[in-house]
């Protein structure tokens, strides 16, 4: 998964997120506006999520399904296509995050 046909570690070792938060309702979920930085490419995501807000930190988590198309990945595949995964991914995150200082 981290080979040079898939994520390419070797040349984008890191995910970047960037983003905000709609408004946090009483159950304490809210949406999220990302932007991820994913082998070499901005891809847009907006997610449900539960927020923990502490301060000026925020942790946000949740349970998505996305595919590898909306992601820009090539699905894994081996075998001459006889050994290959779903194109639909069910994804658990969790992102910590705090205000940038103004």
């Amino acid at each position: 998964m981290l080979s040079t046909a898939l994520l390419n570690a070797g040349r984008f070792p890191a995910i970047k997120v960037a983003g905000t938060s709609g408004p946090v309702d009483a159950k304490n979920s809210a949406t999220l506006d990302l932007s991820v930085q994913l082998v070499g490419q901005e891809i847009k995501l907006t997610l449900p999520a539960t927020v923990k807000p502490e301060g000026d930190q925020l942790e946000a988590s949740g349970d998505v399904e996305l595919s590898h198309k909306q992601l820009g990945l090539k699905p894994f595949s081996t075998l001459l296509g006889s050994l290959r995964v779903a194109e639909q991914m069910k994804l658990k995150y969790r992102i910590r995050a705090r205000k940038e200082p103004k």
